[in-house]
Order: C-alpha cells, then sequence, then structure tokens
C-alpha cells in the first residue's frame, strides 16, 4: 500500500503538532516494513522528520515554507497531481491542511478546535483559514483521529456529527524525558542558555490563551511573599500578540527575573525540565497538552490547569488547579518549594509512572492498524 503524509504546513521550527508528527513517523519506521510512505516536506523542515528506512520516501517540495501562500497553492494545485502520479492510496495528514482535490482515501488528525474556543490565539487571517481547513478536512476524510476523548466530544459537538468515525490516540512521550540528567549535562545546558540555579519553568508558546499573564503575575506575587531567589523560565518561542507579555514584564519591573530562551530542539528540552523545580502550564483550553505529559515523565513537579483534557491524563500525578485563581497557584507553589525530598520524591515518581501509560509507539500502532484496515477493506 501507498500512503502519502502531507508534512508542507510544518516551516523551520515545529511546535506540538510538528512533535506529534516527528514521533509518530519515528516509530511507524520503526514498525512497519511493508507499506511505501511518501513525505512531502520542504528543504526547511526535512531535518525534522528521520524515518530513514527503505520503505519512506522524501519528496522536497520547491516553495518557500515561510510564505503561507505558496504552500496553500503548491498544496492545493500541484499536491494533488503529485499523488496521483504515485498511485497513493491514503493520504495521511497529521494537521488539518488537505488538498481538496485529491480523490482518494484520506485520514486527518484534528488536535483541537481552539479556533472557535480560544479566538484571541490566532491572529484573525489565521483563526478564518484554520476555520475553512479543519471543515474542508472534517467533510473530506474517511476517518478522523484525535488526542482526547475530551476533543472528540469538542468536535462531533461542534460539527454536530454523531455517523463520522471519530479515533483517539493519546500524545506520547519518548524515551529521552524519562533518563535521569547527569549533572554535567545539565551543567551544560545551563551555561548554554544562561539558566538560573532555581527557576520555575513554562514551555509551550508565548501567545493569548496560554495564561502567561497569570503565571507572571503569581510569580510576582510568590516573589514579594517569600522573597526567594528565584526566577521564571519561559521557553517554547515569541508568539501572536507577544507585546503584551512583555509588557507585563515591564509593568512589574522584573525584566531581570524572568529568562526568555529561544527555540529549544527535543534534544534539549528533557534537561531543562529536569533542571526546574517546578513546570507551570495554565492554559485557558487545549486538545491535550504535552508540555504537561513531558514534565511528569522529566520528574519535575507539574502545576496545570484543570481544563477536561489534562484531567483525562494526568489524574492526580500533577497539581491541577483553575487556570485563573492566581491565590491558589501562588499557594500551592510555596507548598511545593517548601516540600521536604521524600515529598517531591513521591510526586515525581508518581508523575513518571501516569507517564509511562502514553507513548508514541502505542499511537502510532493505532495508527499503522487505520491504515492497514484500509487496505483490506479496499481489496
Amino acid at each position: 500500500m501507498k500512503i502519502a503524509v502531507n508534512l508542507l504546513p510544518f516551516r523551520e521550527e515545529i511546535a506540538g503538532v510538528g512533535r506529534f508528527t516527528k514521533n509518530i513517523l519515528q516509530e511507524l519506521a520503526e514498525i512497519d516494513n511493508r507499506n511505501q510512505y511518501f513525505l512531502f516536506c520542504t528543504k526547511n523542515s526535512r531535518r525534522y522528520f528521520k524515518a530513514e528506512k527503505e520503505n519512506f520516501n522524501y519528496i522536497i517540495c520547491g516553495f518557500n515554507s515561510n510564505k503561507i501562500l505558496s504552500r496553500i497553492l503548491w498544496e492545493q494545485l500541484i499536491l494533488p497531481f503529485q499523488l496521483f502520479l504515485r498511485n497513493i492510496d491514503i493520504l495521511f495528514t497529521p494537521s488539518v491542511a488537505i488538498p481538496t482535490l485529491f480523490r482518494g482515501r484520506k485520514i486527518t488528525v484534528i488536535h483541537d478546535i481552539a479556533y472557535v474556543k480560544n479566538k484571541n490565539k490566532y491572529p484573525p487571517g489565521r483563526r478564518i483559514y484554520l476555520s475553512a481547513a479543519t471543515k474542508v478536512a472534517f467533510k473530506l476524510s474517511k476517518t478522523i483521529l484525535t488526542v482526547s476523548e475530551f476533543t472528540e466530544r469538542e468536535i462531533r459537538a461542534y460539527f454536530k456529527d454523531e455517523d463520522k468515525r471519530i479515533t483517539v490516540i493519546y500524545n506520547g512521550v519518548s524515551k529521552a524525558f524519562f533518563e535521569n540528567s547527569s549533572i554535567e549535562t545539565k551543567n551544560s545546558i545551563k551555561e548554554k542558555y544562561k539558566l538560573p540555579k532555581k527557576f520555575l519553568l513554562y514551555v509551550g508558546a508565548i501567545e493569548p490563551g496560554k495564561n502567561i499573564e497569570i503565571i507572571i503575575e503569581a510569580f510576582v506575587d510568590f516573589l514579594m511573599k517569600t522573597g526567594q531567589q528565584i526566577k521564571l523560565v519561559l521557553t517554547g518561542g515569541l508568539g501572536w500578540q507577544k507585546e503584551n507579555i512583555l509588557k507585563l514584564l515591564d509593568k512589574y519591573s522584573i525584566k531581570e527575573e524572568v529568562v526568555i530562551l529561544p527555540y529549544l530542539t527535543d534534544e534539549e528540552l528533557p534537561y531543562i525540565y529536569n533542571s526546574a523545580l517546578i513546570l507551570l502550564y495554565l492554559s485557558a483550553y487545549e486538545g491535550f497538552g504535552l508540555p504537561v505529559l513531558e514534565g511528569m515523565a522529566s520528574g519535575v513537579p507539574v502545576i496545570a490547569s484543570n481544563v477536561p483534557p489534562i484531567q483525562e491524563f494526568a489524574h492526580d500525578a500533577a497539581f491541577l488547579v483553575n487556570p485563573f485563581d492566581k491565590e491558589k497557584l501562588v499557594k500551592i507553589i510555596q507548598n511545593i518549594i517548601m516540600y521536604s525530598n521524600t515529598e517531591r520524591n513521591e510526586i515525581i515518581t508518581k508523575g513518571r509512572e501516569r507517564a509511562r501509560k502514553f507513548t508514541w509507539s502505542k499511537s502510532a500502532r493505532t495508527i499503522l492498524s487505520l491504515f492497514n484496515e484500509e487496505a483490506n477493506s479496499k481489496s
């Protein structure tokens, strides 16, 4: 069977959806030697997708990945022709950008409907595009995949379709996050990024809806109440409306207390997590919440928002709070900072045990079973 994978939406830096795709492809390369894969990507994004097997074929598409209009035109007009030439059986799209002219079978991942639930997350133009692309993907795809039971319910309610086949495949966490970082490696990463000795950590895009304002205000209150020599590290990349966050740092005169890191690789992230005192992740809306799972695996106590998808996978292995309850957040930070080694190790152990239940291998095997099911139904 010939399976095409649409990687065209991914650019020079990949975030949550890109990391999902990267890990799924790596696992598929490990477990599937039978099917032929055709990965359509750009020169800039090729380096992230390292499924180096004989049955994995890379097609480098010649357009500037930073020019959205060029990508859309290539995707909608040229990609269908390329798929036709290769007699593709299934098009797997890890995001929602499907070529509408392709008449073969489509399996598409919808990670969330944040463009509806959190309208400030995206600039207006991008929100309109995501809305249109998601509606088309939902209508034309034979099977929809999503990353939590909560998001499945959201999708069904929004599209008012109980008959569409939707399969839940949870995000996973790579083995590297479970490995204990050596002191030498930790010190090397700390030196590279000039990390403070003690810090609270946020991982994710710096954009609306992530409640970074609440994190900063809680951090300020924590410093005022305790006088602790602890800093706040933000990493994941400056995104839409980043100016609001920078103004907040000026307002509270804490520029020296907050470190904003550049984009980090998957190889570096485990060491950053493992070096932090606490991971803070207070999104108002999520389809899943991958940094929470990675933090639990990495051996750092996690304070996360009590939104349904995070409750779904974290259970009692993280401290779940109302993402707008600043006072409660400050209190939990204070409690964790005061933990004895025994208490800290207990919550870390619980987090790691819970995180081990979510693997990319398990998710990839579910996807492969869908591919094979399609092949059998066709024959």
